[in-house]
Protein backbone atom coordinates (compact mmCIF):
# COMPACT_ATOMS: atom_id res chain seq x y z
CA UNK A 1 0.00 0.00 0.00
CA UNK A 2 1.40 3.29 -0.88
CA UNK A 3 0.75 6.33 1.73
CA UNK A 4 2.11 9.45 2.81
CA UNK A 5 3.34 9.57 6.16
CA UNK A 6 4.79 12.74 8.50
CA UNK A 7 6.93 10.76 10.76
CA UNK A 8 6.54 12.43 14.32
CA UNK A 9 9.53 12.57 16.44
CA UNK A 10 10.96 9.52 18.45
CA UNK A 11 13.55 8.88 20.99
CA UNK A 12 14.43 5.65 19.56
CA UNK A 13 15.61 7.80 16.13
CA UNK A 14 18.16 7.77 14.62
CA UNK A 15 19.17 4.07 14.46
CA UNK A 16 21.89 2.95 12.67
CA UNK A 17 22.26 -0.84 11.22
CA UNK A 18 25.80 -2.17 10.35
CA UNK A 19 25.45 -4.15 6.73
CA UNK A 20 27.68 -6.47 4.86
CA UNK A 21 29.41 -8.41 7.28
CA UNK A 22 30.69 -10.68 4.83
CA UNK A 23 31.77 -8.11 2.59
CA UNK A 24 33.95 -8.82 -0.96
CA UNK A 25 37.34 -7.91 1.12
CA UNK A 26 36.71 -9.93 3.41
CA UNK A 27 35.93 -12.69 1.51
CA UNK A 28 38.88 -12.01 -0.81
CA UNK A 29 41.05 -12.51 1.94
CA UNK A 30 40.08 -15.42 3.06
CA UNK A 31 40.24 -16.99 -0.34
CA UNK A 32 44.03 -15.48 -0.62
CA UNK A 33 44.52 -17.33 2.80
CA UNK A 34 43.16 -20.83 1.98
CA UNK A 35 45.31 -20.81 -1.26
CA UNK A 36 48.16 -19.47 0.19
CA UNK A 37 47.82 -22.45 2.81
CA UNK A 38 46.99 -25.22 0.32
CA UNK A 39 50.15 -24.99 -1.75
CA UNK A 40 52.59 -24.04 1.24
CA UNK A 41 50.73 -27.53 2.60
CA UNK A 42 51.41 -29.44 -0.61
CA UNK A 43 54.41 -28.11 -1.63
CA UNK A 44 55.80 -29.05 2.07
CA UNK A 45 54.82 -32.22 1.30
CA UNK A 46 56.19 -33.16 -2.07
CA UNK A 47 60.02 -31.42 -0.59
CA UNK A 48 60.04 -33.14 3.17
CA UNK A 49 58.08 -36.47 2.02
CA UNK A 50 59.05 -39.28 -0.84
CA UNK A 51 55.68 -39.78 -2.89
CA UNK A 52 54.18 -37.00 -0.81
CA UNK A 53 51.60 -35.89 -3.37
CA UNK A 54 48.58 -37.73 -2.13
CA UNK A 55 49.55 -36.73 1.59
CA UNK A 56 49.85 -32.82 0.30
CA UNK A 57 46.32 -33.00 -1.22
CA UNK A 58 44.83 -34.13 1.43
CA UNK A 59 46.81 -32.08 4.34
CA UNK A 60 46.55 -28.86 1.96
CA UNK A 61 42.40 -29.06 2.11
CA UNK A 62 42.46 -30.03 5.51
CA UNK A 63 44.67 -26.68 6.57
CA UNK A 64 43.17 -24.91 3.95
CA UNK A 65 39.96 -25.02 5.42
CA UNK A 66 41.42 -24.22 9.32
CA UNK A 67 43.27 -21.56 7.61
CA UNK A 68 39.90 -20.26 6.34
CA UNK A 69 38.14 -20.23 9.26
CA UNK A 70 41.00 -18.88 11.57
CA UNK A 71 40.93 -15.83 9.35
CA UNK A 72 37.11 -15.66 9.42
CA UNK A 73 37.17 -15.81 12.91
CA UNK A 74 39.81 -13.23 12.99
CA UNK A 75 38.12 -10.65 10.83
CA UNK A 76 34.28 -11.34 11.91
CA UNK A 77 34.10 -8.35 14.15
CA UNK A 78 37.49 -6.40 13.40
CA UNK A 79 36.61 -5.46 9.17
CA UNK A 80 33.44 -3.58 8.86
CA UNK A 81 32.30 -2.83 5.29
CA UNK A 82 31.73 1.10 6.01
CA UNK A 83 27.86 0.76 5.00
CA UNK A 84 25.16 0.74 7.37
CA UNK A 85 21.78 1.46 6.80
CA UNK A 86 19.88 4.15 9.49
CA UNK A 87 16.81 5.22 10.17
CA UNK A 88 16.23 8.62 10.77
CA UNK A 89 12.85 11.25 11.99
CA UNK A 90 12.37 12.44 7.66
CA UNK A 91 14.97 9.55 6.29
CA UNK A 92 16.03 6.06 5.55
CA UNK A 93 19.13 5.69 3.79
CA UNK A 94 21.88 3.50 2.83
CA UNK A 95 25.61 5.29 3.91
CA UNK A 96 28.84 4.23 2.89
CA UNK A 97 31.85 5.83 5.26
CA UNK A 98 29.53 9.17 5.22
CA UNK A 99 28.18 9.11 1.74
CA UNK A 100 24.63 8.35 0.84
CA UNK A 101 24.18 5.96 -1.68
CA UNK A 102 20.46 5.56 -1.24
CA UNK A 103 17.60 7.79 0.34
CA UNK A 104 13.98 7.37 0.92
CA UNK A 105 12.39 10.37 2.31
CA UNK A 106 9.91 9.74 4.85
CA UNK A 107 7.33 12.71 4.13
CA UNK A 108 6.83 11.87 0.31
CA UNK A 109 5.26 8.34 -0.94
CA UNK A 110 6.73 5.11 -0.24
CA UNK A 111 6.18 2.12 -1.76
CA UNK A 112 7.12 -1.43 0.28
CA UNK A 113 8.26 -4.67 -1.50
CA UNK A 114 8.84 -7.68 0.64
CA UNK A 115 9.64 -10.59 -1.92
CA UNK A 116 11.24 -13.62 -1.23
CA UNK A 117 13.34 -16.63 -3.30
CA UNK A 118 15.51 -20.34 -2.83
CA UNK A 119 18.77 -20.54 -3.28
CA UNK A 120 19.36 -22.76 -5.79
CA UNK A 121 23.01 -23.50 -5.77
CA UNK A 122 24.82 -23.86 -2.31
CA UNK A 123 27.84 -21.41 -2.14
CA UNK A 124 28.83 -19.10 1.00
CA UNK A 125 24.48 -19.78 1.95
CA UNK A 126 23.16 -23.22 1.63
CA UNK A 127 21.08 -24.22 -0.89
CA UNK A 128 17.38 -24.49 -0.12
CA UNK A 129 17.86 -21.06 1.97
CA UNK A 130 15.30 -18.14 1.38
CA UNK A 131 16.98 -14.54 0.29
CA UNK A 132 14.56 -12.48 2.62
CA UNK A 133 14.00 -8.65 0.83
CA UNK A 134 12.62 -5.61 1.92
CA UNK A 135 13.13 -2.76 -0.92
CA UNK A 136 11.45 0.75 -0.41
CA UNK A 137 10.81 2.11 -3.48
CA UNK A 138 9.77 6.28 -4.34
CA UNK A 139 10.16 8.29 -7.28
CA UNK A 140 11.83 5.22 -9.24
CA UNK A 141 14.72 5.07 -6.47
CA UNK A 142 14.89 1.78 -5.03
CA UNK A 143 16.56 0.99 -1.52
CA UNK A 144 17.06 -2.58 -0.86
CA UNK A 145 17.66 -4.51 2.46
CA UNK A 146 17.91 -8.70 2.13
CA UNK A 147 19.12 -11.53 4.49
CA UNK A 148 18.95 -15.29 4.45
CA UNK A 149 17.29 -17.47 6.24
CA UNK A 150 16.53 -21.41 6.79
CA UNK A 151 13.34 -22.64 6.03
CA UNK A 152 12.25 -23.16 9.62
CA UNK A 153 13.33 -19.20 10.37
CA UNK A 154 11.07 -18.65 7.52
CA UNK A 155 8.24 -20.27 8.59
CA UNK A 156 8.90 -19.19 12.13
CA UNK A 157 9.18 -15.73 11.17
CA UNK A 158 6.04 -13.39 11.82
CA UNK A 159 5.97 -11.38 8.83
CA UNK A 160 6.47 -14.60 6.29
CA UNK A 161 3.00 -14.24 4.79
CA UNK A 162 4.02 -10.39 3.82
CA UNK A 163 6.50 -11.95 1.71
CA UNK A 164 5.45 -12.83 -2.20
CA UNK A 165 7.29 -15.24 -4.06
CA UNK A 166 9.33 -14.18 -6.75
CA UNK A 167 9.29 -15.99 -9.44
CA UNK A 168 10.52 -16.03 -13.35
CA UNK A 169 10.29 -19.01 -15.47
CA UNK A 170 13.56 -19.08 -18.17
CA UNK A 171 13.16 -17.10 -21.02
CA UNK A 172 10.27 -15.61 -20.07
CA UNK A 173 9.67 -12.51 -21.57
CA UNK A 174 9.61 -10.04 -18.62
CA UNK A 175 6.65 -7.49 -20.30
CA UNK A 176 4.05 -10.38 -19.77
CA UNK A 177 4.47 -10.92 -16.10
CA UNK A 178 1.99 -9.47 -13.98
CA UNK A 179 2.40 -6.26 -12.70
CA UNK A 180 3.54 -7.20 -9.04
CA UNK A 181 6.18 -9.43 -10.50
CA UNK A 182 7.36 -6.88 -12.46
CA UNK A 183 8.36 -4.62 -9.87
CA UNK A 184 9.99 -7.38 -8.09
CA UNK A 185 11.85 -8.09 -10.95
CA UNK A 186 12.81 -4.44 -11.12
CA UNK A 187 13.50 -4.72 -7.59
CA UNK A 188 15.75 -7.44 -7.77
CA UNK A 189 17.99 -5.79 -10.18
CA UNK A 190 19.01 -3.17 -7.81
CA UNK A 191 19.33 -5.51 -4.59
CA UNK A 192 21.96 -8.03 -6.33
CA UNK A 193 23.92 -4.98 -7.35
CA UNK A 194 23.78 -2.66 -4.16
CA UNK A 195 21.28 -4.38 -1.58
CA UNK A 196 22.55 -3.85 2.06
CA UNK A 197 22.98 -7.22 3.41
CA UNK A 198 21.76 -7.37 7.01
CA UNK A 199 21.88 -10.47 9.64
CA UNK A 200 18.53 -12.36 10.29
CA UNK A 201 18.24 -11.09 13.48
CA UNK A 202 19.11 -7.27 12.27
CA UNK A 203 17.04 -7.86 9.67
CA UNK A 204 13.77 -8.99 12.13
CA UNK A 205 14.47 -5.83 14.06
CA UNK A 206 14.39 -3.46 11.25
CA UNK A 207 11.08 -4.84 9.78
CA UNK A 208 9.78 -4.64 13.60
CA UNK A 209 10.87 -0.88 13.72
CA UNK A 210 9.28 -0.12 10.32
CA UNK A 211 5.80 -1.84 11.08
CA UNK A 212 5.87 -0.01 14.73
CA UNK A 213 6.99 3.22 13.01
CA UNK A 214 5.26 3.90 9.68
CA UNK A 215 1.97 0.90 9.80
CA UNK A 216 -0.08 3.74 7.28
CA UNK A 217 2.64 2.34 4.78
CA UNK A 218 4.72 -1.15 5.96
CA UNK A 219 2.25 -4.11 5.68
CA UNK A 220 1.70 -5.73 9.26
CA UNK A 221 2.58 -8.99 10.21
Amino acid sequence: MVAVMTVATSPTFPLSYPVDAEHGGKRAVGCLAMFIAFVVILLSAITLIENGVFIGLIGGLIGAALVTTLVDRTLRNRWASGREVTIATETIQIVNKGHTEEQIDLQKEVSPLLYTFTVKRGGRVKKGWHVLALVLEQDETFLPIYTFCSPTEFEELPASKSFKLLEKKKGEDQLKLAGMQRRMLEAESYRSMNGAEMTFLQFQSFLETLETQFPKWMPKS
